[in-house]
């Protein structure tokens, strides 16, 4: 091997041990303790079927709603992290776009109203992450799952049959189902002041900002109608919601070692 040779690869070396000295030295001295206790809301909008606005069995009629969530995480190992965080969802349903599509299935009816409660999710999810950390950040790549509630909304909906105008008012019970559910996440943790340093009682504190994307699939049973003026109540057939929410997220943390 060449003199040549044998300079490049000790570049390369010294260029390899600094980088990785730097890299530690940022690991060691970040402000970021392992820890974080935080809280963290934000817009929840809807996808795919459950943001469907046509008139179809699966279609959620979900309007943008929000989120709030609380958890903890805690880095077991320089790029290995553990969560668990307690999340909250509700969405709106869409009530002027079923209607139309209520109207135009049902040709037969007159003076149709319809009027539904929101949707709403709450899970408790268990997780792992991958912190990349910088001196005064760190983003925390991660996958989640565990068990989630749904909750089938209540509607009431009202209509007039025949020469007659016979008046009705069928209403849906709320309904809960539990199942599985999934979660993707990116999270930025960033520490406005230094812990070690700073006199300020706010110096364990981290903003976070973050997007997150939840899956489930819930199947509703024992759906209950019931005809409220004449007093009679039918069963009708199980449903299905497939849930998909992308979130984005700010909130506030408290670190701890």
């Amino acid at each position: 091997m060449c003199s040549r040779h044998w300079l490049i690869l000790i570049c390369c070396l010294v260029l390899t041990q600094n980088v990785n000295a730097q890299r530690k030295f940022i690991i060691e001295n970040a402000l970021l303790m392992p820890g974080t206790f935080y809280a963290i809301g934000g817009a929840a909008f809807p996808q795919l079927d459950f943001a469907d606005k046509s008139y179809k069995l699966e279609s959620g009629y979900a309007r943008t709603g929000s989120q709030f969530g609380i958890g903890f995480s805690y880095e077991v190992a320089p790029l290995v992290g553990v969560s668990l965080q307690y999340t909250h969802l509700q969405n709106p349903f869409d009530n002027a776009n079923y209607i139309g599509d209520l109207t135009a299935a049902n040709s037969n009816l007159d003076n149709i109203r319809f009027e539904s409660k929101d949707w709403s999710l709450n899970g408790l999810l268990v997780g792992l992450y991958l912190p990349l950390k910088t001196y005064r950040t760190t983003i925390d790549i991660g996958a989640s799952a565990g068990m989630v509630r749904g909750a089938l909304p209540q509607f009431d909906w009202y209509y007039t049959i025949g020469s007659q105008q016979t008046p009705y008012h069928i209403r849906q019970d709320r309904v809960n189902e539990y199942n599985w559910g999934f979660a993707g996440n990116i999270l930025l943790k960033y520490s406005p002041f230094d812990p070690k340093f700073s006199n300020s009682p706010f110096r364990k504190c981290v903003l976070l900002f973050g997007v997150q994307y939840l899956y489930t699939s819930l199947k509703y049973k024992n759906i209950v109608w019931t005809e409220m003026i004449r007093d009679i109540s039918f069963s009708v057939d199980d449903y299905t919601q497939q849930y998909h929410l992308l979130q984005l997220q700010a909130g506030l943390g408290i670190q701890f070692d």
